[in-house]
């Protein structure tokens, strides 16, 4: 539903997802893209909290970027700038622009959305 573009049905299958599963990687995962359904859906700060949940598990690629796009949108700029330093200290030679192959949602809109507010919290897009 991420993917596709349907936020309000991707938060209700991760929301009973959360509440199933007991795997710390598939909570993590669950997390992380329930923030980017909520990036989508335009709640930055829900959307801000679900991914900090995967970040102080496991700060990865994912996590952070999921974090970064909502807090820089719901005006969090130094939460957002945080997170994007510590995505550069594991990965120095992520870009704003990698951000199409990481999320392959289906817009281009949307796509340039994620890029952008990657970009707007500091990432390079080269």
């Amino acid at each position: 539903s991420v993917l596709c573009e349907r936020p309000q049905d991707a938060i209700k299958s991760f929301d009973r997802m959360m509440s199933l599963v007991r795997s710390l990687t598939m909570l993590m995962t669950t997390w992380y893209m329930s923030g980017w359904a909520h990036f989508i859906g335009e709640d930055y700060l829900e959307g801000m909290l679900a991914a900090d949940k995967a970040v102080q598990r496991v700060p990865d690629v994912h996590s952070l970027s999921s974090l970064i796009a909502n807090a820089i949108r719901a005006g969090r700029i130094e939460d957002a700038r945080r997170a994007t330093e510590r995505l550069l200290e594991f990965q120095p030679d992520f870009r704003a622009s990698h951000a199409h192959h990481l999320f392959p949602v289906r817009s281009s809109k949307t796509r340039a959305r994620i890029q952008a507010a990657l970009h707007d919290a500091g990432l390079s897009d080269r």
